[in-house]
């Protein structure tokens, strides 16, 4: 019960933090832009939608309200309507592809955004709050989105890691895990076992995780969201994606596996280095630790957020192998053309941001 009530406080920061991870932001000069194939896909895909999906996706929106839309012309007096032909508005040019429609030119043009995405971040996690609740079919819940997702694996980690921890101490024959690693004489082994269960949990729940950012990523809109919730993201993807195969062993196999082992690494050998190395006791200098720990803390924070920002930037990625799939529409705007891998993205995201 404390974990959901911490998942739930700290969750607006980790959807904005995560939206700001994962947009692309290029600088002008050397922008991506998706071409006329991914526009006639994107279109394709769109008029694919039957008339029973959509009054489906209507009747259990984002809110629950159960309602379906509806798309009359009632109430609406033509009559008075008037249009001016002198607004800029009509006088300026857009780029079309051949079959006429709006291809768009930048992440920052406003008039070809899609009218679910947000614009772009810039102004750090507090803006990303702000733009999630102004924007229409989003609001105040979508900073919970993925919540349930995170408590879940919150939990299940909270409960495998240790247990796995000391089952592999106790068949090493190592000395009791409760002991921290700083009072320890060969600190060694139970590191590596304490890495590696890490990394083992990891990777078993990491299909929780990528859930977990879909659902923060995706498009609250009853139209474009393509995951109904946690479990309905799981069927789709394991339908779309390849089974258990593409759930596992993709694009995020290496990413995963690299963060659940230097996240904990780190993490574990901030006390040693501090008692070690620095020789410094947090009972004789309170104050000179506090400040080591605060240093080393944000040394860890400066290797592993690039590696979670290409993660979570990889799970966004849908390489789906069944044609006619509902493609899945995210409220900031993504990289047109994928990432090939880590060092693709690392390469990229570099370059172009």
């Amino acid at each position: 019960v404390l974990k959901y009530i911490t998942t739930a406080i700290n969750s607006p920061f980790e959807v904005s933090k995560t939206l700001l991870q994962v947009q692309y932001m290029p600088h002008e000069d050397v922008e991506v832009l998706a071409t006329t194939s991914h526009q006639q896909d994107d279109n394709h895909d769109h008029s694919d939608s039957t008339d029973e999906e959509i009054e489906e996706d209507e009747e259990d929106d984002f809110y629950g309200t159960g309602g379906k839309r509806r798309h009359s012309t009632e109430g609406l007096d033509f009559s008075t309507a008037s249009l001016d032909a002198d607004n800029p508005a009509f006088k300026k040019k857009v780029s079309l592809d051949e079959s006429g429609y709006v291809v768009r030119t930048s992440v920052y043009d406003d008039s070809t955004r899609p009218t679910h995405q947000i614009k772009p971040i810039e102004g750090g996690v507090w803006q990303g709050i702000r733009l999630l609740i102004k924007q229409p079919h989003e609001g105040w819940r979508s900073l919970f989105k993925g919540q349930y997702t995170s408590w879940l694996c919150e939990v299940l980690h909270l409960f495998l890691q240790p247990t796995l921890e000391g089952t592999l101490n106790d068949m090493f024959d190592l000395y009791d895990d409760t002991i921290p690693l700083v009072h320890l004489d060969r600190v060694g082994p139970n590191l590596a076992t304490l890495v590696a269960s890490n990394l083992i949990v990891g990777f078993i729940l990491s299909p929780l995780e990528l859930i977990k950012t879909r659902m923060m990523v995706q498009s609250a809109s009853p139209l474009q969201r393509k995951y109904k919730g946690p479990f309905h993201a799981l069927r789709t993807i394991l339908n779309e994606e390849g089974g258990l195969w593409g759930l596992y062993l993709s694009h995020n196999l290496v990413p995963t596996l690299l963060y659940h082992s230097i996240t904990p690494l780190l993490q574990n050998t901030i006390p040693l280095i501090i008692d070690r190395v620095f020789r410094i006791s947090a009972n004789d200098s309170p104050f000179l630790y506090g400040l080591a720990e605060l240093g080393l803390n944000t040394l860890e924070l400066i290797i592993t957020l690039p590696l979670d920002t290409i993660r979570k930037r990889l799970q966004c990625q849908i390489r789906s192998r069944t044609p006619g799939n509902k493609r899945f529409e995210s409220v900031v705007a993504l990289r047109p053309v994928p990432y090939t891998g880590i060092m693709d993205a690392f390469y990229r995201i570099v370059k172009e941001e």
